[in-house]
């Protein structure tokens, strides 16, 4: 399995004698079944030479919670049969040149049959630079590729329910727990994190917001970055803020606060709470080792003037 960015920004990639783009980067089409549709694939060769090129379509699986999957180059699904190029001199698995500077598209069609699965289906446009006197493909024959991800939705509505749920809520500046919260300083920044599931058969734009509340008052709110949350899968929630899920203390916010993650998907909403102390632990520490220091200090001082007084007495 090959690992592959998921979210790319149209930017050329180069190695070499390879500088090729593709665009779009990703693409979400919505189909119903028995209909037809047509999704255009932009080819840019930024090198002085022409390129000899070929297309595949190869599926993909959700892979890390970082939005990057899992190109499956050894399965062959049916439904990639269902994918064509409706271009009059190019053919996917079959050998094309690209002109120097020059610039072509590839034209997909799709169409699923009547008693397709309403699901969805994961597959790249992998456009890879070839031997220009290749006879049949192998691995040791590729010199450099291009991916385009395409997210394709089967269903007869554009806007299916999907089962989300949030997990792993961290608080991960935490110092220790008083039963059963825990306690971060004043001083120190305080940063969370969670995770997003689908158990859903359909992809979800993520859409919701985070939360800190101390003392009745609102002191932090970010949304989230809209990332695709593919089907039966996971991804780590992004702040749309440059800050992220951090908030940073003042002086004296001091006693107990809460930070709370929600996702909103149509009408239907999840949230989950964590509940913490926010406490000056380390002036606290510091207050104790100075009185601590000072204890061993004083003390033998007080105790030979002390002594030193008692013998003028006796004499």
């Amino acid at each position: 399995m090959i690992c592959c960015l998921l979210f790319l920004t149209p930017t050329p990639a180069s190695a070499q004698s390879f500088d090729l783009s593709i665009s779009p980067p990703i693409t979400h089409i919505l189909i119903k079944p028995n209909t037809s549709i047509i999704q255009a694939f932009n080819l840019k060769n930024y090198s002085d030479h022409p390129l000899t090129l070929i297309a595949r379509l190869v599926p993909f699986s959700p892979g890390n919670r970082n939005g990057i999957p899992e190109l499956n180059l050894d399965s062959s699904p049916k439904y990639l049969d269902y994918f064509t190029l409706a271009n009059s001199k190019i053919r996917l698995n079959q050998p094309f040149t690209l002109a120097a500077n020059g610039s072509d598209q590839l034209v997909l069609q799709v169409k699923f049959p009547q008693n397709s699965s309403l699901a969805d289906y994961y597959t790249s446009l992998v456009v890879s630079q070839v031997s220009p006197d290749l006879d049949q493909l192998t691995g040791t024959q590729l010199s450099g590729a291009v991916v385009s991800n395409i997210l394709l939705t089967v269903n007869l509505v554009a806007d299916p329910n999907v089962n989300l749920s949030l997990a792993e809520l961290r608080l991960d500046s935490s110092l220790f727990k008083i039963g059963p919260y825990q306690v971060v300083d004043t001083l120190s920044p305080v940063t969370f994190s969670a995770v997003a599931k689908n158990h859903s058969p359909f992809l979800v734009t993520t859409s919701g917001n985070f939360s800190l509340r101390l003392r009745n008052s609102t002191r932090l709110t970010s949304g989230y970055k809209p990332v695709y949350l593919l089907a039966y899968s996971e991804r780590s929630l992004e702040s749309s803020e440059s800050a992220g899920f951090t908030y940073h203390p003042h002086p004296f916010d001091l006693g107990l606060a809460s930070a709370n993650f929600s996702l909103v998907q149509n009408s239907a909403s999840v949230s989950e709470t964590i509940t913490f102390i926010i406490f000056p632990v380390k002036i606290l520490f510091s207050l104790i080792l100075v009185a601590t220091l000072l204890t061993f200090i004083i003390a033998p001082l007080v105790s030979k003037k002390l002594n030193s007084s008692l013998d003028s007495i006796d004499n």
